[in-house]
């Protein structure tokens, strides 16, 4: 069962309702789902925009563009991403990696390919950075600048 959403005031007053709409200042929201919940956008009833693989991954300083993303990309394929790794500074994570400032997710959506993930992904214009991974499912996104460095295995 969901708690309520409440919104944070980490935005302007005159932006607050609409991010709250699209999740990006929300609290988290508990689920009796196999994946720990993601952020409810409009209250108990609502599903989460994306849920978290384990406990462990930390999806609470999100950007709310990265949120905004999820639930473009929940929508687009009708299907809930699942964040594998969110946000990430210790050791054996690159220096100039945007997991460190919360700009980045890699996530699997169920049902689909990588190759189908990232398709979609490529057609968001938010989007910076793509990439799928050789020894996993997962498709890493970024909001960082636009750039070519679009890996794929």
């Amino acid at each position: 069962m969901s708690r309520p959403v409440t919104c944070r005031p980490r935005v302007a007053p005159l932006l607050a309702i609409g991010a709250c709409l699209i999740a990006a200042a929300c609290s988290p929201t508990t689920s009796g789902s196999s994946h720990l919940s993601g952020y409810a956008p409009t209250g108990p009833a609502a599903d989460p925009i994306f849920t978290k693989q384990t406990s462990k991954v930390q999806t609470t300083c999100l950007e709310p563009e990265l949120k905004q993303i999820l639930a473009d990309l929940k929508e687009e394929l009708g299907a809930t991403p699942i964040v594998t790794s969110g946000h990430r500074s210790g050791p054996g994570t690159r220096k100039g990696s945007y997991h460190r400032t919360c700009e980045a997710v890699d996530i699997q959506v169920p049902g689909k390919t990588p190759k189908q993930v990232a398709a979609a992904a490529r057609a968001h214009p938010a989007i910076g950075g793509i990439g799928t991974y050789c020894h996993t499912r997962s498709v890493h996104i970024d909001i960082g600048p636009s750039r070519g460095r679009r890996w794929n295995c």
